[in-house]
């Protein structure tokens, strides 16, 4: 009942205004009621409601994180990045891809891709470096983890058949022409090329995603061969 009355007469101050009783805090629920303070932009308020019921600050601090981007036009990248990255760490788990994503939205590219350096999953970040044009990044991101084919199938794979092999396989189109072009403009340099590796497995992991249907046989036998050539 202490905590009720504490978060009830923080809630009335006549800064935030909303006058709850104590049934009606009962009914709505503490994360029903944070939910609206973040949304009428109490961050700090609902951060410490947060804390001081025991709840995950996570949704706090990541609308607090969309709604710093959307506000702040003006700030350069650098600057913000700091700004965003001392508050996402208060909260371990929390997605940065998510928050790199609403500044991707916000149309600062550079800013998404600085964040989703920080997101320690793979699965988080191929996808989001794609969506924003840094191919080159997303390569590597991919190639370094254990699972490349994990990292696609996660993500564009949630409904079964040909369609997420598609979606895959055009991820991986994506790369290949990217570096095919570097390479066009060199080609006595093909296998001195840093992707060169890289190349290969991606074609390697297409392949076996290709054999995990029977629809694809000869795609499966295509890419087999086409990584064999290159080795």
């Amino acid at each position: 009942m202490c905590k009720t009355l504490r978060v009830l007469n923080a809630v009335r101050n006549y800064e935030i205004g909303v006058p709850l009783s104590i049934q009606q805090y009962k009914l709505l629920t503490a994360p029903v009621l944070i939910g609206r303070l973040i949304n009428a932009h109490q961050h700090l308020l609902a951060l410490r409601i947060s804390d001081y019921t025991g709840l995950s600050p996570e949704v706090v601090i990541m609308h607090w994180a969309c709604a710093k981007i959307t506000a702040s036009p003006a700030i350069h990248d650098a600057a913000l990045l700091e700004m965003l990255l001392d508050k996402l760490k208060l909260c371990k788990g929390i997605s940065y891809a998510a928050v790199a994503s609403q500044a991707d939205k916000s149309g600062r590219r550079k800013l998404a891709a600085m964040l989703v350096e920080h997101e320690p999953r793979s699965s988080k970040q191929v996808p989001l470096l794609l969506s924003i044009g840094e191919e080159d990044t997303a390569l590597m991101k991919a190639t370094e983890s254990e699972s490349t084919a994990g990292v696609f199938w996660n993500d564009t794979g949630k409904t079964s058949g040909s369609g997420s092999i598609h979606h895959i396989c055009a991820d991986v189109a994506l790369l290949l022409w990217k570096e095919s072009w570097e390479l066009g403009k060199n080609p006595m340099a093909s296998r001195g090329s840093p992707l060169h590796g890289p190349r290969i497995k991606l074609i390697e992991k297409t392949h076996s995603l290709f054999a995990e249907t029977k629809e694809h046989t000869f795609e499966s036998k295509a890419a087999e061969e086409h990584a064999r050539l290159l080795r």
